[in-house]
């Protein structure tokens, strides 16, 4: 993946009180403008699977969850609209039944 992690300089007692996450947060809510990313389809796969593992854990709840869920469910529609293969293996990835349990060493 091509992402770069820029550390940004800046007071954080200033920027991660309350107030200012909350408003920043509002903000966010706030804003209609779409947000566009590139990556492969391999790393939005990859992307998706962590996201259903999340949503698989049984103290995610709430609306962050519904969320990631909706989001993950529309991208792995998208991504896997023309391969039924890829289809089954997507949806099997949020069924428990289908976890295989592997031992470590």
């Amino acid at each position: 993946m091509n992402t770069k992690i820029v550390p940004v300089r800046m007071e954080t007692d200033m920027l991660l009180n309350k107030e200012n996450s909350l408003a920043a947060l509002e903000r966010l809510h706030k804003d209609p403008a779409p947000v566009q990313i590139k990556m492969t389809k391999f790393e939005l796969w990859t992307l998706l699977a962590t996201v259903q593992l999340a949503c698989r854990h049984p103290q995610f709840q709430g609306p962050s969850r519904v969320i990631a869920e909706g989001v993950a469910r529309q991208l792995g529609e998208s991504l896997t609209r023309t391969d039924l293969h890829l289809r089954a293996l997507f949806e099997a990835g949020w069924d428990w039944d289908h976890d295989e349990v592997t031992m470590r060493e």
